[in-house]
Parts: structure tokens; C-alpha cells; sequence
């Protein structure tokens, strides 16, 4: 190729000589390339005046291509666009630096350089370009997308073009401490209004964003998930450092579970008071995390919902304090009082009077003791089956009074029976007996409790004398029971060796004959050992004492002994240690609401709360205690289609248990007092080493 010059006519305008116009260029390229070209391309190739970059440009086009995977003919239809050609006209090696380091993501580079300010910036400084744009895709790896989407918009590519440096190092300092979350991060500064925010000030931009980031870690793409709302994300515009504080004091707070709290941030209503005051939100989130704990993640997953979202947001700071109180009351099931107040049923009230609310449940609880989850979830289901109307929601004292009856009276049997049935009728004559005392306890009273139910906090003062630590009004009462019955000393006394709580299910020669028991008396009668539970949801216990008459004092037959226990391991252990004192234990009374599978000692769900068919081990343990072919009768209905004959087997029992919901109705006994034969109310079966006796089933 002879050497071309340009000439500068008349009117000052630069014209190309006839041998290095736009047509020869066009066809050079079209005849190197193989493809059609765009005009502006070749216009802006020949408008440099330079022969060589002919050659040049489409090299560089070339290994763009191959490393790309673009096809030339699609690629170079992005030269349509003037700036785009001008740019590869004056540096094709920047603008091959560029491409190549987007490789698969060329096109946003493209757009990127597209944007006229960066045009000309280029312009003056294909280097400095080409180098900030290949350093921010090199760093940003898999996020290269979102990254050069962000720099492509309007706002920040102007800043771009200003100052690469300052904008490559912001966006370098994001993809540091963003990591793989880093696509989250420019996403967001792609948006309106941060886009203007950090083009006018990158560094406090970026260094907030990388806060955020570092303080949630694997939960930053949901942090910034918060920023995505317009609320959030201006306030976030305005004032960076608060923002980027408030989630960093949220994250320390509630750890990986920060992420159910970020979702909370993300709707709606609560984002537009965060964006208000965002240091007193995540207080009162902090608030919140720090008092309830583990169930910190699932508490704030609750107020997430549609329905919980819009009421929590109007009265947040209230709500958390409440909540604060409530997660650090002792000894509250606070996951069971928390998925009442948080439901749909109850959300808007709670929400109105919040501290109302849990004042009501820290008092129910206090009063309700092992049967706070039973009355929590006893209360939602009338509550969302509309029973007790409208108050049952506006008026959380009732929940109080639901506490005062179950502990006092067996209210809750013909309430649940009730419930089973559908008889609206039934249940609402019983809840409205809750603020009729009288006529509650003329109904529904039983007897021992009743009569000393006005006595619960000196029961209370002598429980705690015994070293009860548990919150229950039922407990204290039967302790005023048995100080009545017995005094204050045997009372104590009592409780501490055998662990006897409900002393109301005894009678007064019961409790006298038990009392006899402690220390070293040198009974040689057989060991009748009654072993009952501490979870009696419908007071069934409380009535045998007549079935028993007789079993114990001197005149008995038996050296009887009751104990009581929550546990499983409460029971082996106390059997065990009982079993030694006395050579052996001859006959077992185990009361204890059953089913096929197990017999319930404690509340709750634990497997330690239970004697189930898992317990093998355990009982194979107790088998050396006990004397000859020991007879053991189970008070726990269901029992005898399940765990009672594999007991019976497991400790070579004569063994009675009911196939039903029964009770205990009578113990037939010989001349000397021995017991010979059970009657259960209905549905008892009897087993010898596990296998049933045929024509012998208890009555």
C-alpha cells in the first residue's frame, strides 16, 4: 500500500486523498474480515488518517472473537455505534485489553464504552480506560456481569469517565469485601438513586457497602436485598455511614439468623421506617434478638408474613420492648407464646398493646406452669375457631383467667371434649364461667384444689422453702393442701425425698404414711412402689386415693411408697435407689397419660419426658430390683396395646393395663391385703411375661 496523506481543503475540513478514502477502507476491512461492515466503522478507520490501523483494527477485531466465542458478524454490528468504532479507530490494543479481559461479558464492556463520556475519555486516555475497566473485570470474576452493568449506567459511567481510578478502586474495594455477594452490591448501585449517590461520592458509597457486607457475610445478598427498596435505598443515599451501622448492629445481634431479619427490613412497611430512623429500628431488632435467643431467626420469620409485616411496622419500638420482656421472663415457653401473639388472630392486637399482651401471658404462664404450652395452644385454637368472640383478642386477660382455671379445676377435660365435638354451645357456657368464679368451681371444681385455692401464695412461700423452682399456681395450691393436711414440716419433708409436688392426688394417711417412710425404718413388708407423673393436662390423677384405700399405714400389706417424677431418668433413678433400700421392689403402680407407644411423665415433646418403647436398656437396668414375679398395674390408658406387655416381658411381669380411656376403678385384694385383681372403669387386659392371659382380662 502506497503511503496516503490527508489534505485540508478550503473550507478547513479534512478530506482523505483519493487512495485512503472511506470506500477504500470499507473494502480493505470487508476483504480482510470476510464479513460486511458498518459504515461507521470504516468511516472512523479512515478519519485517523492512518493506513496501519487498517490492518490493526481488524486483528484486533479477529482476537476478540476467538477469544469471546462472539462471531464476527454479530460482533461487528456493535460498530454501528460511533463511539464504539471511534474507540477501536484510536487504540485497538486498549480496546482489545478491555474486551479481553471481559471475555464471555465483552458486550457489557461494550455498553460501557458506548456511554459518550466515557468516549471521550477514552479518547484522551485509551491506557488509563482500558486499564480500569480490565482491573474491575479481572477482579470481579463471576459477578463481571453486574458489575459492568452498574458501570454502564448513566450516573456512574459520568464519574467513570472523570476519574477511573477513584471509581475502578470503589468498585474494587466491593468486589473485595463483597465477595460472592458482590453482584447484590452492584445491582444496587446500578438503581436511581444510588447510582447518582455514588458517582458524587464513591468511596463513602463503597466503604458502607463493604460494611454491610462483611458484617452479614453469607447473608450480604440479603442484606442488600433491603437496599432494593426506594425508601431504604435513599436513605441509604443520604446517609451511608447510619445505614451501613444500623445492619452491622443487626448482624452482631442475631448472627446467621440475621438473614429472617433482613427479610423483615425487605418488606414494605417496615422498609419505610426503617429508612426513618434506622439506628432506633435496629436497636429495637437487636432488642428483640438479644431476648429471645435461638428462637430469635423463626420470631422474626413470623412477623414476616403479609399480615404481620404491616401492623408490626407501626409500632416497632414498642413491640420490641414487649417482646424484650417477654423473651426475658424465666421459665416462659416463650416459642409457644410467641406463635400465639405473632398469628394472624392475634397480630393486630398484640400490635395495638403490646406490653398489655405479654404482661397477660408472662401472668398466665407464671400461673399455668408445665401446662403453659397446653394453654397457649389451648387458647390460639379458640381464639381461631372464634370461640369467646371478639375479646378473646381485645381482652388478653382472659388468657389469665384460662390459666387460673386450669390450674385449679378440670375445666380443660369438658373444654376439650367440647372442642372435639364442635359443641359451640358447651364452650361458650365455659368460657363464660371463667369470670364467674362460682359458678366455675360449682361446675367444674375439683374439691381438694378448690377449697384451698386462696391459699396459693403461702403455698408458693412453703414450695419455695422445699426448693421448688418452678412458676405453677397448681403446685403452690396443692402445697397449701398438704401444709393443711400435714404441716409445714413434713410437707417439706416429704417433697425432698420423694419429690411429691401434687399432694392433693394422696390422702392425709397417705402423706402421715409416707412421711413414716423417710430414713432408715426397717420395713420388711413387700415394696409397693406408686410412681405417678407430673403432667396431668385433665387432673385425672386426683382421684385415685379411693381405689388406694387401705394400701398404706401400718395395717397394710404393703410397705407402700409414692413418688412422682417428670422425667424418665427421675423415675429409673428413684426406683433404683428405692429398690436397694428396701431388697427389692415386689409391686408397681405407674400412673402416667398413655398411648400404645409410651406413658407421659413431663411436658413438652422430649424423649426424656417419656417412658416409651425406646427404654429397653433402662429397663432391663430395673429387672435385678425387683422380687420373684413382681405385679406391676400401669395407669395410663392405651397402654395395654403397646408398652405394657413389653414391660411385662422385660421384667417377667404379671401386668395389668387398660386397652382404653379408663381409670383405675378398684384394686380386689386377699384376706392379708394382697392384691389379687384390677378393675379398670372399661378395656383392661392382663399379661404374665409379656403374653396375655386368655379368659382373665381385667374388668
Amino acid at each position: 500500500m502506497s503511503t496516503q496523506a490527508c489534505v485540508r481543503e478550503k473550507n478547513g475540513k479534512l478530506s482523505l486523498s483519493p487512495s485512503f478514502n472511506r470506500s477504500y477502507v470499507h473494502a480493505e476491512l470487508q476483504k480482510v474480515l470476510g464479513v460486511k461492515i458498518p459504515p461507521q466503522l470504516s468511516r472512523a478507520v479512515a478519519l485517523t488518517c492512518e493506513p496501519q490501523k487498517v490492518g490493526q483494527v481488524a486483528r484486533a477485531i479477529k482476537l476478540i472473537c476467538e477469544s469471546s466465542g462472539a462471531g464476527i458478524e454479530s460482533f461487528l454490528k456493535e460498530f454501528r455505534d460511533e463511539n464504539l468504532s471511534r474507540e477501536i479507530s484510536k487504540s485497538p490494543q486498549a480496546f482489545s485489553r478491555i474486551c479481553a479481559a471481559a471475555k464471555d461479558e465483552f458486550l457489557g464492556a461494550l455498553d460501557t464504552l458506548k456511554q459518550d463520556a466515557v468516549a471521550r475519555a477514552f479518547a484522551a486516555d485509551p491506557t488509563g480506560v482500558s486499564n480500569a475497566i480490565a482491573e474491575i473485570c479481572k477482579a470481579a470474576k463471576a459477578n463481571k456481569a453486574e458489575a459492568l452493568w452498574a458501570l454502564s449506567t448513566t450516573g456512574i459511567s459520568g464519574a467513570f469517565a472523570k476519574n477511573p481510578k477513584a471509581i475502578s478502586s470503589a468498585f474494587l474495594s466491593i468486589i473485595r469485601d463483597s465477595g460472592a455477594h458482590s453482584s447484590g452490591a452492584f445491582w444496587l448501585l446500578g438503581s436511581k438513586p444510588l447510582s447518582a449517590a455514588f458517582a458524587r461520592n464513591p468511596k463513602a458509597i463503597s466503604l458502607a457497602l463493604s460494611r454491610i457486607a462483611l458484617a452479614s457475610g453469607k447473608n450480604a445478598s440479603d442484606a442488600f436485598s433491603v437496599l432494593e427498596r426506594r425508601e431504604a435505598a435513599l436513605a441509604f443515599a443520604k446517609n451511608p455511614e447510619e445505614i451501613a451501622s444500623a445492619f452491622e448492629k443487626i448482624s452482631s445481634s442475631l448472627g446467621e439468623a440475621a438473614v429472617d431479619a433482613f427479610l423483615l427490613l425487605s418488606t414494605r412497611e417496615v422498609s419505610i421506617e426503617f429508612a426513618k430512623n434506622p439506628s432506633k429500628t435496629a436497636e429495637s431488632f437487636a432488642r428483640i434478638a438479644n431476648s429471645m435467643g435461638g428462637y430469635s431467626g423463626r420470631a422474626f420469620s413470623k412477623l414476616c408474613a403479609q399480615w404481620a409485616s404491616a401492623p408490626f411496622s407501626k409500632n416497632i419500638e414498642g413491640i420490641s420492648y414487649a417482646l424484650e420482656k417477654l423473651g426475658n421472663t424465666r421459665g416462659i415457653a416463650l416459642k409457644s407464646a410467641f406463635e400465639v401473639i405473632s398469628s394472624r388472630d392475634f397480630i393486630n392486637s398484640f400490635c395495638k398493646n403490646p406490653m398489655g399482651m405479654v404482661d397477660s401471658f408472662i401472668e398466665a404462664s407464671k400461673i399455668s406452669g408445665r401446662k403453659q404450652q397446653l394453654l397457649f395452644s389451648f387458647y390460639f385454637a379458640l381464639a381461631h375457631k372464634g370461640f369467646g368472640g371478639r375479646e378473646f383478642l381485645e381482652q388478653p386477660q382472659k388468657i389469665v383467667r384460662l390459666a387460673e382455671a386450669f390450674s385449679q379445676t378440670d375445666v380443660y377435660y369438658y373444654l376439650r371434649d367440647a372442642f372435639k365435638r364442635g359443641d359451640r354451645d358447651s364452650i361458650e357456657s365455659m368460657l363464660s364461667a371463667l369470670d364467674d368464679p362460682h359458678r366455675l368451681f360449682a361446675v367444674y371444681g375439683i374439691t381438694p384444689l378448690t377449697d384451698y385455692r386462696h391459699h396459693w401464695k403461702a403455698g408458693r412461700e412453703l414450695a419455695r422453702e422445699a426448693g421448688v423452682g418452678i412458676e405453677d399456681r397448681e403446685v403452690f395450691i396443692n402445697f397449701a393442701y398438704a401444709q393443711d393436711k400435714i404441716g409445714r414440716e413434713k410437707t417439706i419433708a416429704i417433697h425432698r425425698e420423694f419429690g411429691i409436688e401434687y399432694f392433693a392426688r394422696y390422702s392425709k394417711e397417705e402423706l402421715e404414711s409416707l412421711y413414716g417412710q423417710i430414713g432408715e425404718n426397717g420395713d420388711d413388708r413387700p415394696l409397693l412402689l406408686v410412681a405417678y407423673n407430673k403432667f396431668d393436662d385433665i387432673q385425672a390423677f386426683y382421684g385415685g386415693a379411693k381405689a388406694r384405700e387401705g394400701l398404706a399405714g401400718n395395717g397394710s400389706y404393703y410397705n407402700t411408697i409414692f413418688i412422682e417424677a417428670e422425667t424418665e431418668e427421675q423415675f429409673y433413678r428413684k426406683a433404683k435407689e428405692l429398690g436397694e433400700r428396701y431388697f427389692g421392689i415386689s409391686a408397681l403402680i405407674l400412673g402416667g397419660h398413655g398411648t400404645a407407644r409410651d406413658i407421659r411423665m413431663g411436658p413438652g415433646e422430649s424423649e426424656d419426658n417419656f417412658i416409651d418403647l425406646s427404654d429397653e436398656k433402662e429397663m432391663r437396668a430395673l429387672n435385678g430390683l425387683f422380687v420373684g414375679e413382681p405385679l406391676i398395674i400401669l395407669e395410663s390408658c392405651l397402654t395395654a396395646k403397646g408398652i405394657g406387655p413389653k414391660i411385662s416381658q422385660l421384667w417377667g411381669a404379671e401386668l395389668f393395663a387398660p386397652s382404653s380411656h379408663t381409670y383405675l376403678e378398684k384394686l380386689e385384694r386377699d384376706e392379708q391385703g394382697k392384691i389379687l385383681n384390677v378393675v379398670y372403669k372399661s378395656g383392661g387386659t392382663r399379661f404374665l411375661r409379656g403374653e396375655p392371659l386368655a379368659g382373665q382380662d381385667a374388668q
